[in-house]
């Protein structure tokens, strides 16, 4: 140990909208924030793209529309303004790509992909939620979009995050890692990770390079990686298998890769410093459900993980769910973040849609124009966030149907107080029955050099009965009091065998952090789209561990939030795992949750806040030594 350490966007739709989005955008040249387009998007509203059109998601079918438009700037020009917001470009200017397929038509799409020369697909076989991440052209979208099979073309990265924070504390000793890894009379052998394979999740851990002395020139430096440097320092173990890596950071780019993996593996070789090797998989640029397979190949016995998407379904498993369980199917212990988006970043609502009122309608009988949601008392533009300038926000909007089987067309708009778009491309109207995709996601920056204040509508178009049940979920706080749901990240999380662990501030351990996400979770669907007979409610988190451990890592020497708790656990588990090496996933987070292994929680915390309460680790390895003499002592009889 070294001694400086221890312990989607914004979705135009409607054929209408292919004319109207080229005029906003050379008339406006797209000032976002600016407001000088807006009020004409807002009054020409929405309506159906040309079929062909109708798998595009908003922001590739703005993409798409401008570049057949007669300006070709105004490609760019889109792309601009889209990536302002939110990232949908990569570094050599292709567009990453989530392609959502119909059940059974996976290979199919994929070979015809492959005859367009898209040779790097990432395929997720997963039933109703199967697709494909790749990189496409602007010039190739309506073409992807065209192709039998194909549900929808949606941005691949646009609510991918980690969940970390930013606190410094240490958190080895709260979970008395330093007593689980004693010897004693009756534990001749440290419990102390040894033999234990870990694989680590994130967005990177061997982008950063670092200046370190060099020796063989007294007073002058020398640049090595990170990992490199940790090694030196004794923070990491002599091998670190980086099965993929996150992306390049350039000069153009700083900033597109932190780490944080690396941050993570060292947390848990803080606790399991017997740990010979390390794995990792990014799950930034490709899907994590690939990530996790990757490290199952790789036989890793534990796995740590903090990368989040909120687009993630919230009613039901999604594909990554759906490796984790497999992970845990072939043994492995899996620790994931429960998230970092506090009680007040989630909004869900039994919806009460009414007539747009500014709108005239030919016919009151037989209207066209989108209801919109009634948040009560007729106020149809609800104001859910203040954003500061140079800020940018996103918000997923779901609702109750399953996942390829919707029914209903909704739709997200972030407006002004006087129901104005905020900007161009501030509103979502993907054509949600032709994809059979509950899901709406809008993204917005705020360029206007002052703070500005975010309203929202949510609109219904067609759809019969409107669906019972809706959530609108965002990676930034609401307004005090509007967030009224779990906030518990989906996808892993809530997985059959997987540990989802909460945090706690080292100095108030039985305290958990305010941004810790809550839970429980609730499921109306299986994985394929097909109803419940009963709702699933899945008790999360499971467990609460200490963050804000100190790590080498530039950006995590105050490292806080679900991202460090998630190792922290994972760390206890390797322990556990040293202990008793035959111990199962199940038994491992039995005795976790069984509350065996834990502190409680300061009074007042329940378990949707801390799970079974702060993980100790001793307690932890004496529950798997005793696992381990039972066994040996039946063995003899």
């Amino acid at each position: 140990m070294s001694s400086t350490r221890r312990n989607t966007m914004n979705r135009l739709h409607g054929k209408a909208a292919t004319l109207f989005l080229v005029s906003l955008i050379s008339a406006a040249t797209l000032s976002v924030g600016s407001g000088t387009a807006t009020a004409a998007a807002a009054e020409q509203g929405s309506s159906s793209f040309a079929p062909d059109d109708k798998t595009l998601s908003t922001p590739l079918a703005a993409i798409a529309t401008a570049n057949d438009a007669p300006q070709s700037s105004l490609a760019s020009a889109v792309r601009e303004q889209l990536d302002s917001a939110s990232k949908v470009t990569d570094a050599a200017g292709q567009l990453p790509v989530e392609i959502s397929v119909a059940k059974g038509a996976l290979q199919q799409v994929a070979g015809e992909l492959r005859k367009l020369g898209l040779s790097k697909l990432d395929l997720v076989d997963a039933g109703a939620l199967s697709a494909i991440h790749t990189s496409i052209s602007a010039q190739q979208l309506k073409t992807v979009g065209k192709l039998d099979g194909v549900r929808r073309v949606a941005p691949a990265n646009a609510g991918k995050s980690t969940d970390a924070g930013a606190v410094t504390s240490q958190g080895d000793a709260v979970i008395k890692g330093p007593e689980a890894r004693k010897t004693t009379k009756d534990k001749p052998t440290s419990a102390d990770g040894a033999g234990v394979y870990v694989g680590v999740i994130s967005d990177s851990i061997n982008r950063k390079s670092v200046e370190v002395a060099d020796p063989d020139n007294p007073g002058a430096t020398k640049t090595v990686s990170g990992i490199e440097a940790a090694q030196a320092s004794g923070d990491l173990p002599a091998t670190v298998n980086v099965l993929n890596d996150g992306p390049a950071n350039t000069v153009a780019e700083p900033n597109n890769s932190s780490d944080e993996g690396q941050a993570m593996a060292q947390i848990i070789y803080d606790e399991a410093p017997g740990i010979t090797q390390f794995a990792f998989a990014s799950a930034s640029e490709e899907s994590k459900s690939v990530a996790i397979n990757r490290l199952v190949n790789a036989g890793v016995k534990v796995i740590a993980d903090d990368i989040y998407d909120i687009t993630d379904p919230v009613y039901q498993d999604d594909p990554s769910a759906v490796a984790a369980e497999n992970a845990v199917s072939h043994g492995i212990s899996y620790v994931t973040s429960a998230g970092n988006r506090g009680g007040n970043s989630a909004f869900e609502t039994q919806p009460a849609f009414v007539a747009d009122k500014s709108k005239k309608e030919a016919n009151p009988a037989k209207p066209v124009n989108p209801a919109l949601e009634d948040f009560g008392n007729g106020v149809t533009n609800k104001k859910i966030a203040t954003i500061a300038n140079k800020g940018s926000v996103y918000y997923d909007l779901q609702w109750k149907e399953g996942w390829g089987t919707a029914k209903s067309d909704l739709g997200l708009r972030l407006v002004n107080s006087a129901g104005k778009l905020l900007t161009a491309t501030s509103l979502s109207d993907d054509d949600d029955v032709a994809s059979g995709i509950p899901q709406e996601g809008v993204s917005y920056k705020n360029t206007t050099g002052r703070a500005v204040d975010v309203y929202v509508q949510i609109t219904h178009k067609r759809g019969t009965p409107a669906p019972s049940l809706l959530r609108l979920r965002s990676n930034k706080d609401f307004v005090a009091g509007f967030g009224n749901a779990i906030t518990v990240n989906a996808g892993v999380s809530s997985a059959k065998g997987v540990i989802a662990a909460a945090a706690s501030d080292w100095s108030t351990p039985t305290v958990p952090e305010e941004c810790s996400s809550r839970g429980p979770v609730t499921h109306y669907f299986d994985q394929n789209g097909v109803a419940l007979a009963t709702p699933a409610v899945i008790n999360k988190p499971d467990v609460m561990a200490p963050d804000g451990v100190a790590t080498t890592v530039d950006g995590f020497d105050a490292f806080s939030g679900t991202s460090a708790a998630a190792p922290a656990t994972a760390g206890a588990a390797a322990l556990a795992l040293t202990a008793y090496p035959a111990a199962t996933p199940a038994q491992i987070k039995t005795w976790i949750t069984s509350g065996n292994a834990t502190t409680p929680a300061a009074q007042g915390y329940g378990a949707n806040r801390v799970g079974s309460g702060l993980i100790q680790a001793d307690l932890l390895v004496g529950l798997a030594k005793a696992q381990a003499d039972a066994v040996a002592a039946n063995a003899k009889k």
